[in-house]
């Protein structure tokens, strides 16, 4: 970590803490926007923290992106941050205000002729407070609008909405793959899930410290030291796959991030409800803000079981006689 990025780390944090709270992630659930959370990021300038594209630019948006999980972010700023990423990218245009980004393997019945598109579009990470989505139609980048057709929510209570296009004017851009997509939405959610496992962790931590049962610190129990030993695991070998993004951004690389961030996401949750007992449960402690999020998270965007079907088939593809320099060289 650089000098700025540790920076960048130390403040970024120091913000959430002050406005972010519980009282505001109960409040998103019902619906209601956070406004001055959102006001707080745009004049930060975290919205604009990923426009470039470049190593720097990566690593900075992997900060902000764990930022956001640990704190559960009731906002789309990874997915505003990713749009605006892509938008510069293949339009050369950066939109303001709130975006997102649309699961192309969730698109149906679409359709696209010169710049007037018709399809339906479902579970669009918080469609409702967006002004545009980017996705890929056609195998053409697409910046559209977000015409909400049915408000929904995921376990964690983000919205999830249902957008539809009915010959609706959008801005079309080159000819790409479904992959752009499909591996920069696996960054963002991997990002967050890394926060997320932090801070599960942490607060795992301290409640195995505090808490006493039988007489004895519930951190003296071995079966609770295995729990911690192994969440603490889980959580640095999604670190250690993120990390590799933010100097490789590889398919293989993007593959194996989302394949260990997720995978540790649905252990680390199981755990840390295990080390909590039924406090944990409780709607007044704030853990469930984290483990519902990780177990919504994981799936977005390529479960790991998708990636895992990806990365062989990049493996494969590499050849037997490539495998280890591969393996070496990006991991």
């Amino acid at each position: 970590m650089t000098e700025t990025t540790s920076i960048l780390h130390e403040s970024i944090n120091k913000l959430f803490n002050e406005i972010v709270n519980k009282k505001d992630l109960d409040q998103a659930e019902t619906g209601i926007w956070a406004d001055n959370i959102w006001k707080a990021v745009t004049i930060a300038g975290y919205l604009e923290a990923w426009d470039e594209d470049n190593q720097e630019s990566n690593q900075i948006s992997l900060i902000i992106g764990q930022a956001s999980g640990w704190h559960a972010l009731p906002i789309p700023l990874v997915e505003t941050m990713a749009a605006r990423h892509l938008s510069n990218k293949y339009l050369n245009l950066c939109p303001d205000g709130p975006l997102t980004i649309a699961n192309p393997y969730l698109i149906e019945n679409s359709s696209l002729k010169n710049s007037q598109l018709t399809g339906i579009a479902k579970n669009i990470p918080f469609a409702r407070h967006a002004n545009q989505l980017v996705t890929v139609v056609d195998e053409k980048f697409v910046l559209a609008p977000c015409n909400i057709t049915q408000e929904s929510r995921n376990i964690a209570g983000e919205s999830r909405d249902n957008v539809s296009w009915e010959n609706s004017e959008v801005i079309v851009g080159p000819k790409v793959t479904r992959d752009i997509i499909m591996e920069t939405g696996a960054i963002i959610r991997s990002s967050q899930i890394c926060g997320a496992l932090h801070h599960a962790l942490q607060k795992s931590t301290t409640y195995a410290t505090e808490r006493k049962q039988f007489g004895r610190q519930l951190g003296k129990f071995q079966s609770i030291q295995n729990y911690l030993a192994k969440m603490a695991s889980l959580t640095a070998m999604a670190e250690a796959a993120l990390s590799n993004t933010a100097q490789m951004q590889s398919p293989s690389s993007i593959a194996a991030a989302k394949i260990c961030a997720s995978e540790a996401a649905g252990e680390v949750a199981s755990l840390s409800h295990r080390i909590h007992g039924a406090i944990g449960f409780t709607h007044e402690y704030s853990l469930h803000h984290l483990t519902r999020r990780l177990l919504s998270w994981r799936e977005e965007f390529g479960a790991e079981t998708w990636w895992q079907n990806k990365l062989g088939k990049i493996v494969i593809k590499t050849g037997s006689e490539n495998l280890w320099k591969m393996i070496t060289s990006e991991n």
